[in-house]
């Protein structure tokens, strides 16, 4: 029993690190996206007005 309680464990550390690999790169590629909108937001603040 505790052999497979074992591999239980080691295969969900496996499953587990996948997924939060694939976590990581979601929230990287939403940090960069709201980056790029604070940074649009900022160009347009910066601009001059035409009136």
């Amino acid at each position: 029993m505790k052999v497979d309680v074992t591999d239980a464990m080691v295969e969900a550390q496996g499953s587990n690190s996948a997924e939060l690999g694939r976590r990581a790169r979601t929230y990287r590629m939403a940090v960069l996206l709201l980056l790029a909108q604070v940074l649009v937001l900022a160009a347009a603040v910066a601009q001059p007005s035409a009136n």
